[in-house]
């Protein structure tokens, strides 16, 4: 009974997570075959709509990022060094005044121990000494023994030693000690460990003894002190552990989030402040924290700003935009680059409500008519706004393209039902973020390994979408390796985001004009193509990637896939 129970409480967590995999792909699937159809009755009808892009190829980032700054290098670098010691300044326990230091590199000879340093010849290190009645110099003593009593070394020296002179012993380290007095019977005790992991043990005390330390790099070491971030003071006691100095830091004024990454074994401090403006600035470090957590020296990423909804002013890019005037359809639109952002613009055209939609695909400015049976015209005015893109001037009739055609039209379409399709189309992309969303954003029960096997899906479903966006949008693999990538049609998945939505975010307002223009590239990165080989399509990656989950979710959970097909299905 007992080995029963334990194997429910092991298993529960895959099957929840394996009813959500069905569920999802079975979503997946249903959508898909609704799609096929919107997508082909989603282009133009009839005539082409009137259309206007920009000849010149506009690159404007449109994602803001923060400030960072990680740790230069790891801040375990030694991987490769499977030895330690606790600290390179134990204090006696007793009245001596000699502070002793211990450096060299632990051979592990004892194992995991904990050596005893004991005087057993008492004097002042650098003099004066005298031995009995006053005659001959006194030798100082010091006997090294490990866990069990064993004697390791013998430390002897004279008054005629040199203070902070090293000695060797037969482990691999050596102590020196400061002019002061050593008393007898007096004594400390060093951890030294045989084997560390190759990180920082963030949850210890940094001067901690014995292996149960931050696991700073030997020689590196933290004292009570302070150091400054954006010119705020964050006080730092030795006896903090990694975790609570980062705890410290964020919640501080400085205005910056501090964070460790375990996978790369970094400090990773972020400015709170999204945008190019946020700077992060550390000084006056007098505790050692900085060059142990290899923040010192480290450079500094630069935030971005969302150059879309920037002033014009600030975007390099549209330094050929002056403030005045420019006309749609007779109709005057101010611009103050001062004030005014790309967005600001657009938004205003299409808040007219002129029967013209204004948009930016990502790489060009587009005007399109609403309707296919509708003219429209452009005039410049004082702004250079239309010179500025490469956007040509004048009337343009239903069937005339004007700039990069990005789509074709079918006849036999009425624009109701063309943008009734598109509308469905928003919807089902809307309904699939929710679901995305709903799988990999709601907390998991189960054991530890299951809610792991949860990270598992979302790393095989990204590689998958990956292999997708190079394809059918011809980009590199470091184009679509991290970071946001936007498809250009309204779906903007975001590799770097954590928890919540993993994938898939949308803008609503670009995926209208987004499939009407670009239908086929739509299609392909949808549906996939068959170029001499097969290429998949979104929808069958997201599926494959799916039904591979469910195969290894299947056989932690003990269960057939057939049988939980009928489960779940």
């Amino acid at each position: 009974m007992g080995s029963s129970g334990h194997k429910s409480e092991g298993t529960d967590g895959y099957r929840e997570l394996l009813s959500q995999v069905w569920r999802l792909r079975k979503e997946v699937s249903n959508m898909e075959e609704a799609m096929r159809a919107e997508v082909k009755l989603a282009g133009r009808g009839g005539k082409s709509a009137a259309q206007v892009a920009s000849s010149d190829v506009l690159s404007i980032s449109t994602a803001a990022a923060a400030a960072t700054l990680r740790s230069r290098e790891e801040v375990n670098t030694e991987s490769g060094l499977n030895t330690s010691h606790a600290t390179p300044s134990p204090a006696f326990e007793g009245a001596s005044t000699s502070q002793a230091t211990i450096g060299g590199a632990y051979d592990g000879s004892s194992g995991n121990d904990t050596l005893s340093f004991t005087v057993t010849k008492a004097g002042n290190v650098g003099g004066p000494n005298t031995g009995a009645l006053g005659l001959l110099p006194a030798d100082l003593e010091l006997e090294v023994r490990d866990g069990a009593g064993e004697l390791l070394d013998t430390l002897q020296f004279t008054e005629e030693s040199v203070p902070d002179t090293e000695m060797a012993l037969g482990n691999g380290l050596t102590v020196s000690f400061s002019a002061g007095s050593l008393e007898l019977g007096d004594s400390f005790d060093l951890g030294v460990a045989h084997s560390v992991a190759g990180s920082a043990a963030i949850d210890e005390p940094m001067n901690g003894r014995g292996g149960d330390d931050a696991n700073f790099d030997l020689g590196e070491r933290v004292v009570d002190g302070s150091f400054e971030v954006n010119g705020v003071s964050i006080a730092v006691n030795a006896s903090d552990s990694i975790r609570e100095v980062l705890e410290r830091i964020t919640a501080s004024a400085a205005g910056v989030s501090a964070a460790f990454d375990a996978g790369s074994d970094e400090v990773v401090l972020t400015h709170k402040t999204v945008g190019a403006a946020g700077n992060i600035v550390l000084s006056g470090d007098s505790s050692g924290f900085l060059a142990a957590s290899k923040l010192s020296g480290a450079a500094q990423v630069d935030g971005e700003d969302n150059e879309f909804l920037a002033a014009i002013d600030t975007v390099g890019a549209l330094s050929g935009l002056s403030s005045g005037t420019f006309y749609v359809e007779g109709q005057e639109f101010s611009i103050d680059t001062s004030v005014d952002s790309l967005s600001d613009i657009l938004d205003s055209v299409n808040e007219a409500q002129l029967g013209v939609r204004a948009a930016y695909t990502g790489s060009r400015i587009v005007f399109t008519a609403e309707e296919a049976q509708n003219s429209f015209s452009l005039a410049e005015g004082t702004s250079g706004f239309f010179a500025a893109f490469g956007i040509e001037v004048g009337s343009f009739k239903p069937g005339e393209l004007s700039g990069p055609a990005s789509g074709v039209s079918r006849p036999g379409k009425s624009p109701g039902k063309v943008r009734s399709a598109s509308q469905s189309i928003e919807k089902r992309f809307g309904a699939l973020k929710e679901r995305l969303q709903e799988f990999f954003g709601e907390e998991l029960g189960g054991s530890a390994s299951a809610k792991a096997m949860r990270k598992t899906l979302r790393s095989s479903m990204g590689s998958a979408l990956r292999g997708v966006l190079r394809e059918s949008l011809d980009l590199s693999a470091s184009q679509v390796g991290q970071g946001t990538v936007d498809t250009g049609f309204g779906l903007v998945f975001n590799f770097d985001a954590n928890g919540g939505n993993p994938f898939l975010d949308l803008r609503e307002s670009e995926i209208f004009e987004g499939v009407r223009r670009n239908q086929g590239e739509v299609k392909e990165f949808l549906f996939g193509k068959k170029l001499g080989k097969e290429q998949q399509g979104f929808f069958a990656a997201v599926d494959a990637a799916l039904a591979a989950s469910q195969k290894s979710l299947a056989l932690v959970a003990g269960e057939s896939v057939g049988t939980l097909f009928v489960a779940y299905a």
